[in-house]
């Protein structure tokens, strides 16, 4: 707790540092190059997370999430040696897969009978195991059960977080050991079904070298599957939620962690993509793989480990468009949003949709991103602050814009300038999720001139803006609104080291991104 706390004490350091006057409504252009494409818009960035309970998994369903991460809870499937009980674990599985989505299925925790004789007063489902053998027999069922399923799992995950206590209490070489058998179960049942399985990991809580090393080093071994390399952040670190705890343990911290970081910005998230890629890289160079694991960021979101209002609002919806842009931006693979659905009926918490079906605002940006044209083109005029991606269709042009600061909110007048169209736009429409706007159900008309469009976005908002080359007239659509109306349901403690450095690196990063002109 004392490594927290200096953790804490650096961050509000940072923050003082940063601390500038409040700005003023500002006039800002934004130039679109429609005549030079710079790849694909990635839908491969909109994932859930998913926890059990709350509302159905169809109230997302029109997000089209292309993975939803889903807990084995191995220490519940496996009560006792030989034992499986599957049928909770296949019926989620099932749930994802009946919306269009893969699954991934994390490989954890320990069955408590297999960590018990290796725990020594630690919880005996966060340490290795007894016996490796019996580990790996076990992943090796649970996998090909899932595998040949009518509703399969192909996807899998070495563990959670494995450098916080809170799920994992042993050393990093014992969790390498440990990841290295789960992955050797993984590809006997890919040998013997024939399947195109998936196996990655080690979903760092933070891009933490202290894990991430000893892991790669254990897959140079060409023939252990490695796929993907993940890790999770969330925006408000080092502190949890402002509004409340998730836990009943951590009351007696949340006076110290449970505050609002005023560097939090989505700017932090699109270093650590080349960060990852770099660290993964140069562990695994030389090794003989045929080709580099691809790079999932699969947990994120505003706050962690507690309850935060900002989930419910604009606020949150803005920080999230942020974010994905800048993943988009890095070159991220993909990634999985923590989480599809709240399961507590208290506000703040972390789901898309509430208990009772209804739509939060950050649903609204989901759905917009997944209604931007294909193909991305550049955008200039962007600072700390703003954020912009456009793309292009035969017919047609958005730009997704949004303005998010934990420090210093400001609303501005965007002149959105367009060059290289190859034709004059008819109609404009803007959807916008705001302080006013819960939802993005209405698309309002924007006035075209030539080809450049003027839109009023005030602070913490998203807006999307579409050219069209025919006239396009304002319509809404049929979706949950904030508040009202339901979505239809169709149907170890030695790691801390490691994760305050890698905080404290990122608060420096977002601390210069803060302070630097605009770009």
């Amino acid at each position: 707790m004392r490594k927290l706390g200096r953790a804490i004490g650096a961050a509000a350091v940072l923050a003082g540092l940063a601390l500038t006057p409040a700005r003023a409504q500002t006039a800002v252009t934004l130039s679109v190059d429609a005549g030079t494409e710079v790849g694909a818009i990635n839908r491969a960035l909109v994932g859930l997370g998913v926890h059990a309970g709350g509302a159905p998994l169809s109230t997302v369903g029109e997000l089209r999430p292309h993975l939803m991460r889903v807990d084995a809870s191995l220490q519940d499937v496996s009560p006792s040696p030989g034992v499986l009980r599957l049928d909770p674990l296949l019926a989620r599985v099932a749930e994802v897969r009946a919306i269009g989505a893969e699954p991934l299925v994390i490989l954890s925790y320990m069955p408590t009978w297999l960590g018990a004789p290796n725990a020594f007063g630690r919880d005996p489902t966060r340490v290795k195991p007894a016996d490796l053998d019996a580990w790996e027999t076990l992943v090796h069922d649970v996998v090909r059960a899932l595998a040949t399923a009518p509703s399969p799992a192909l996807r899998f995950e070495a563990w959670n977080e494995p450098d916080i206590p809170l799920f994992w209490q042993d050393s990093p070489l014992a969790f390498a050991d440990t990841m290295v058998r789960s992955a050797r179960a993984v590809a006997r049942v890919e040998d013997e079904t024939g399947l195109d399985l998936v196996f990655g990991g080690p979903a760092l809580a933070v891009p933490d070298p202290v894990y991430l090393a000893p892991f790669l080093f254990a897959f140079r071994d060409p023939a252990l599957p490695l796929d993907f390399v993940s890790w999770h952040y969330y925006g408000n670190l080092p502190f949890f939620g402002p509004d409340g705890t998730e836990f009943g343990e951590a009351e007696a911290v949340e006076p110290v962690v449970g505050q609002q970081n005023p560097l939090t910005s989505p700017s932090a998230f699109g270093p650590q993509v080349e960060m990852m890629r770099t660290w993964t890289s140069a562990a695994l160079a030389g090794s003989g793989r045929s080709a580099e694991p691809s790079l999932l960021l699969d947990e994120w979101n505003l706050s962690s480990g507690g309850l935060d209002l900002r989930h419910d609002t604009n606020v949150g919806a803005a920080f999230d468009a942020g974010v994905l842009m800048e993943m988009q931006d890095a070159g991220l693979d993909a990634s999985v949003f923590f989480r599809a659905n709240d399961t507590r009926t208290t506000g703040g918490d972390h789901g898309l949709v509430r208990t009772d079906g209804t739509a939060k605002s950050a649903w609204w940006t989901f759905w917009l991103w997944q209604q931007l044209a294909s193909r991305q083109v550049p955008v200039g005029g962007t600072s700390e602050g703003l954020w912009s991606v456009a793309s292009k269709d035969a017919d047609r042009l958005t730009v997704l814009v949004a303005s998010f600061s934990a420090l210093q909110p400001s609303s501005r007048v965007l002149d959105i300038d367009v060059s290289g169209l190859g034709w004059t736009p008819a109609s404009a429409t803007v959807r916008r999720v705001d302080g006013a706007h819960a939802a993005a159900s209405v698309a309002e008309p924007l006035e075209v001139r030539g080809s450049r469009v003027t839109l009023s976005l005030p602070e913490q908002a998203v807006a999307l803006v579409e050219l069209r080359r025919t006239t396009a007239v304002g319509a809404s659509v049929a979706r949950g609104q904030e508040g009202s109306g339901v979505l239809a349901a169709t149907g170890g403690a030695d790691a801390w080291p490691g994760i305050v450095v890698a905080v404290a690196a990122l608060a420096v990063l977002q601390a210069r991104r803060v302070v630097t002109p605009p770009r």
